[in-house]
């Protein structure tokens, strides 16, 4: 029900070749759904040699569009809000939603901007700026503990424990050593790890030994709020 229509066309060449509209035309077969759109036909063959060599427009552009700031940290984080709502966490170059739903995301929670200005740019190190700014505003406006979502992310800017046994301070140490070996840990690593030490913070837990665990969810939250 996302669909829009833009005025891009489906594209035949003189022999009857479809050289543009392949994903659209499968996806109304997959769907079963009929679509409305442009169509042209009779282009000369090597038409396809000219289409999609122009800069894609990306979800950062959109929302800069749209009259939002620091866009990018927005676009990364409504992509993980969407992922942890639907509870499908992409790894390398998997499905992190369309540009409509990241979007919609996005304007849904207008506090994410806070928590976007409050991370970037201070926090240089540690896991993906995005991840660790979706955690700070679900704990300050889902979960209602802004106290300790600030403290979170302070760990994160200094590298300074908040307690002894601190496993948001063991978890950054341990991502600047793995960043410093070339080799920085995949996409669903990265959110085991810092939701782990999340769940631990917030009830002040200790480790003297910190391991990620096969699967995570954040303790108390209700999804149908994202």
């Amino acid at each position: 029900g996302r669909w829009r229509f833009t005025g891009d066309a489906i594209r035949f060449d003189e022999a009857g070749n479809v050289i543009d509209g392949q994903h659209r035309l499968k996806a109304c077969t997959e769907a079963g759904v009929a679509f409305e759109t442009l169509v042209i036909d009779g282009l000369q063959t090597d038409t396809r040699d000219y289409l999609d060599m122009g800069y894609k427009r990306t979800i950062a552009n959109v929302l800069h569009l749209r009259g939002h700031v620091n866009t990018a940290a927005l676009a990364a984080a409504g992509q993980w809000l969407l992922q942890i709502k639907t509870g499908r966490i992409a790894t390398g170059g998997g499905n992190k939603g369309t540009t409509p739903e990241i979007v919609e995301c996005v304007e849904k929670h207008p506090a994410l901007h806070h928590s976007a200005a409050l991370v970037y740019p201070d926090v240089i190190l540690g896991p993906p700026r995005s991840l660790l700014i979706v955690l700070h505003y679900i704990g300050t406006a889902i979960l209602s503990e802004p106290d300790v979502a600030d403290a979170f992310v302070e760990v994160f800017r200094t590298g300074r424990p908040a307690y002894e046994g601190d496993p948001a301070q063991i978890w950054r140490e341990r991502l600047l050593r793995q960043r410093g070996t070339g080799a920085p840990f995949h996409r669903e690593v990265h959110f085991r790890g810092l939701v782990h030490a999340w769940n631990m913070f917030r009830s002040r837990e200790p480790t003297g030994n910190f391991r990620v665990p096969n699967e995570v969810k954040i303790k108390g939250l209700d999804v149908r709020h994202l």
